[in-house]
């Protein structure tokens, strides 16, 4: 009957044995998208609502990585798709660790400076996370090739 939708991702992963990428155009379709929404926000134009649009820019950065990320190469075969795999594992570590240990010594500078801020603690913003988690990916995956 009906089969949940983790079950059907099981199903077509074990058929394809590849993750699902887009073709490699899209490469310049998500870098159109992200480089325009970087711009945006690091020049911060002052726009009416602009917290709203800090925020739409904010998704289409993370949008335009996102694509750019799960495009295929040119040439996709096995160990391409290996070293996609190992730059995705890599970065999600990376992250993990980054999340956890940059809280922590900050917090530790302050202590010890003696100006304890509760603000030094907080861990990066879910947008901050996801866009560094994607640059990474996309920079050990294209470091990882080039090992090749």
């Amino acid at each position: 009957m009906g089969q949940s939708i983790f079950n059907q991702f099981w199903k077509f992963e074990n058929k394809k044995n590849v993750l699902f990428l887009f073709p490699s155009y899209f490469k310049i379709i998500g870098l159109s998208i992200a480089i325009p929404a970087l711009f945006a926000l690091v020049f911060q134009f002052e726009i009416h609502y602009g917290q709203f649009y800090e925020r739409v820019f904010k998704l289409l950065l993370i949008l335009g990585t996102f694509v750019f990320t799960l495009s295929k190469e040119k040439y996709e075969d096995e160990r391409t798709r290996d070293l996609r795999f190992r730059a995705f594992a890599f970065s999600v570590v990376l992250l993990i660790g980054i999340q956890v240990v940059f809280p922590s010594v900050m917090l530790l500078f302050s202590l010890t400076a003696g100006d304890f801020n509760p603000k030094s603690f907080e861990p990066f913003d879910s947008y901050e996370i996801l866009f560094m988690l994607l640059v990474a990916q996309a920079s050990y995956f294209h470091k990882f090739k080039k090992e090749l």
